[in-house]
């Protein structure tokens, strides 16, 4: 035998040692080259890391077996500049994480196999498999698997890109098996399924997080998506086990954080094919983001199955294939949060003289289809007509035997795609079912007058309307004003507090330090004020919202004391300057305030009792000026409040600790109003809305003795520091609906920024207690996440 014949057999023999070592845990590196035995790491002592560029061609006769195979705690890691896989066999498995196992890349990771059976991505109760790098996984075999977590968890940081061809073959597939799989895709991902019976996307009871772009394509005989079981049952090995009716271990599909999260998540979602949702409390919950198409045949949502699609953009679509059905208890939600189209076609399946029409959307008994904001029904005109000719097509067929088809037509704005045609909506019960028809009408041309020009073409309908329809919504006028009325109602006024603060200290030395008892009298005060505050990273549409604000004004009142008790009576008068921040274009308010306050207090022995009303009214004259616009618009906003408030005297040495606790009640109204387009003489009408929510004041101030604690003196000089902790719930935000007054029917909702949970106060101050005068000085901060200002204000009460 030559030498050059010798050379194959003594590599295949240090291969073969090399894998034998790695197996029995001495060897913990693979660099760069070719492999043809299995890559394992066993145990929890046993760490394999690879590097370089990796080429497996993996032909194991041993069905079941992976290329990578990380069990019993061990672990696969590193940074490669590309691992590539080849599946040789039926039944091999490209990486596999089972029993505690974890498999961490960094680097592209490409696997291709092309036989039966054949799965590129396996967890089996592993601890995951977690890819920071491209990955492409092309299988073309029956029953073959690209993604599989069952259970387990795996998580893409990468793009993904899917090729899967085979009867029954399977794109992503998670189940439950003790616990969920988890899929997490953070990176674009795209999705192709063909072959009898395949899926690009199928679960039983375990979650699939979106969180990038996703494409998914099904050829006709497969599905885009499939969600099965139910959430009665978890399927550990053996036997099928029976728990609660528990949406926490139902199958879910969404681009949000987590299944149950209500902030939206936007992505661009593109699917074609169709959709399956089955068992209960399944749910497939989207968040559609600009250029998102859903052109799918739901086949059935039932059994408590939910379909969610949320449209945040005036394009995202979903194109709805005849014989989409909502199964009894399933349920089907369209909610229009900035506009949308809902596309249905006008076929000859659905034409109602063409003997058995088949709607393209059936509910039946106990199935549930709402929808919610202002949207665009398209219809897609498959037979073009004779001008002045007319057909009436089946759109939505619902059986109302337990609940009526309750929808808002006028939310819909129906339109076709082609010119000349219109399409009017109408709705009409037969029975025990309910139907939703649409009528084609191919309109006939007008005719042209002579001499006269044609006339003008008919205005075209409104999908959307822009994002600063309200500017109101993008500087948040309302969140100002309502920390500048909390400012009001805690702190007019606190000066004419003296006779509990001097029984407190036993101040009876001081001559003349508050009124005589015996002769109560009604003291003017007053209480000027200076506030600036500023707001950055306000979520607003997932935009950048901020703003800064200068505000000042006077208040003046009468107060009455009497015996342990007092009360009194204010109004106030202010203005302010407020100026955007963040990625908006820039916008400015001058604000005018006027109000009012009634407030008094009694003292039951060291408890000082205190009730408090408060009423703002603010204009505010907003404007706008950019290269494409110049907007102009009045908002008018009123502010109730009313707090009561216990605060308790402890005295500590030469000082007196006073906590107190509170709960107030906060209503704020925003009026009608109108944002004016100079340009153009576009008008955009804003609607009235409201915003209730409750406040817990939670505080602990502190008084000294007096700085001239001589016993003869006429005034006392006292100093004073306090922090407040206020927590709020109810309602977070103001929005409004808008609308442009040449097309005042279609109106859109538009959310506001959204107002902080928690806000926490400091403050410093001095408070002078003299012959005919009482007064005081104070410093302020308030802190909350968003949000920070500062406050100057003082206050005089006169004892003459």
């Amino acid at each position: 035998m030559g030498r050059h014949s010798l050379a194959p057999f003594f590599t295949h023999v240090l291969l073969f040692l090399l894998s034998a070592v790695a197996i029995n845990g001495h060897c913990t590196a693979y660099s760069s080259g070719t492999y043809t035995d299995s890559i394992i790491a066993q145990d929890a002592g046993n760490t394999v890391t690879l590097s370089g560029n990796i080429t497996m061609n993996y032909a194991s006769g041993q069905s079941g077996s992976s290329a990578l195979q990380a069990e019993n705690d061990g672990r696969i890691e590193g940074s490669l500049e590309s691992l590539s896989i080849h599946l040789l066999k039926p039944d091999l498995i490209g990486m596999q994480a089972e029993s505690g196992g974890k498999i961490t890349l960094t680097g592209p990771v490409t696997i291709v196999g092309q036989e039966v059976g054949v799965q590129g991505i396996s967890t089996w109760v592993g601890a995951g498999v977690d890819l920071k790098g491209p990955v492409s996984i092309t299988n073309n075999g029956d029953y073959s698997t690209a993604v599989s977590a069952q259970p387990g968890r795996v998580t893409i940081d990468g793009a993904l890109t899917i090729e899967n061809e085979g009867e029954y073959a399977q794109g992503l597939f998670v189940k439950h098996i003790g616990e969920p799989g988890v899929v997490t895709l953070n990176g674009p991902t795209n999705i192709q399924a063909s072959g009898s019976d395949a899926t690009a996307i199928i679960g039983w009871n375990s979650i699939i997080y979106i969180h990038n772009a996703l494409t998914v394509s099904a050829s006709e005989n497969a599905y885009a998506i499939q969600t099965l079981g139910s959430s009665q049952y978890v399927f550990p090995p053996s036997p099928l086990r029976p728990v609660a009716d528990d949406p926490a271990v139902a199958m879910s599909m969404t681009t949000r954080q987590s299944f149950d999260a209500q902030q939206p998540n936007p992505q661009v979602i593109k699917i074609d094919g169709k959709i399956s949702i089955q068992g209960e409390y399944n749910q497939l919950i989207l968040d559609l983001g600009a250029g998102s198409h859903i052109n799918s045949q739901l086949v059935e949502a039932t059994n408590k199955g939910t379909f969610r699609l949320h449209f945040h953009q005036p394009d995202a679509k979903w194109t709805t294939g005849i014989g989409s059905t909502i199964g009894g208890g399933g349920s089907l939600l369209l909610d229009f949060v900035n506009g949308g189209i809902w596309e249905l076609p006008l076929a000859a399946a659905n034409r109602m003289d063409s003997g058995s029409p088949v709607a393209p959307l059936n509910i039946a008994r106990d199935g549930s289809f709402s929808i919610q904001g202002h949207g665009t029904l398209l219809g897609h005109v498959e037979t073009l007509m004779g001008e002045g000719e007319q057909a009436t097509y089946l759109l939505v067929k619902k059986d109302i035997t337990d609940s009526p088809l309750s929808l808002d037509i006028s939310n819909l704005t129906a339109v076709t795609d082609q010119s000349n045609y219109s399409l009017t909506l109408r709705q009409q019960s037969e029975g025990s079912d309910a139907y939703l028809y649409g009528t084609l009408s191919h309109d006939l041309p007008l005719p042209e007058p002579d001499p006269l020009p044609p006339p003008l073409p008919p205005p075209q309908p409104v999908t959307a309307l822009p994002e600063n329809a309200a500017l109101s919504r993008l500087l948040p006028v309302a969140m100002i004003d309502q920390s500048l009325a909390s400012r009001l109602l805690t702190e007019i006024p606190a000066a004419t507090d003296c006779y509990y603060v001097r029984n407190a200290w036993q101040m009876d030395n001081v001559s003349g330090g508050c009124p005589a008892i015996t002769n109560p009298g009604f003291f003017p005060w007053l209480f000027p004020f200076y506030e600036h505050t500023r707001a950055s990273h306000l979520d607003l549409d997932s935009r950048d919202v901020g703003y800064k604000a200068n505000l000042r004004g006077l208040a003046i009142g009468l107060a009455q004391v009497m015996d342990n008790h007092r009360w009194g009576i204010g109004i106030f008068a202010g203005n302010g300057d407020i100026d955007s921040r963040g990625d908006i274009p820039e916008t400015r308010s001058h604000a005018d305030y006027r109000g009012g306050t009634l407030f008094g207090s009694t003292a039951l022995n060291s408890v000082l009792v205190t009730a408090r009303l408060v009423f703002l009214h603010s204009d505010h004259n907003l404007r706008q000026y950019s290269d494409e616009s110049r907007l102009t618009s009045d908002s008018e906003i009123d502010i109730w409040g009313g707090q009561a408030a216990w605060v308790w005297s402890v005295p500590l040495d030469v000082w007196i600790l006073m906590p107190s606790a509170g709960l107030s009640y906060w209503h704020t109204r925003q009026r009608r109003g109108r944002v004016l387009e100079q340009r153009t003489g576009q008008v955009y009408g804003n609607g009235c809305s409201t915003e209730t929510y409750w406040e817990l004041p939670l505080g602990l101030s502190a008084r000294g003795r007096d700085f001239f604690s001589t016993h003869t003196s006429n005034i006392a000089v006292i100093p004073e520091v306090g922090v407040r902790f206020t927590p709020s719930w109810g309602d977070r935000e103001l929005p409004v609906t808008v609308w442009r007054n040449d097309q005042p029917t279609f109106k859109v909702r538009q959310s506001g920024a959204r107002r902080d949970k928690y806000r926490t106060e400091a403050n410093v101050g001095m408070q002078v207690i003299g012959k005919n005068m009482n007064s005081a000085v104070r410093y302020g901060m308030s802190k909350s996440r968003h949000t920070f200002s500062q406050q100057l204000s003082g206050e005089i009460t006169w004892t003459f």
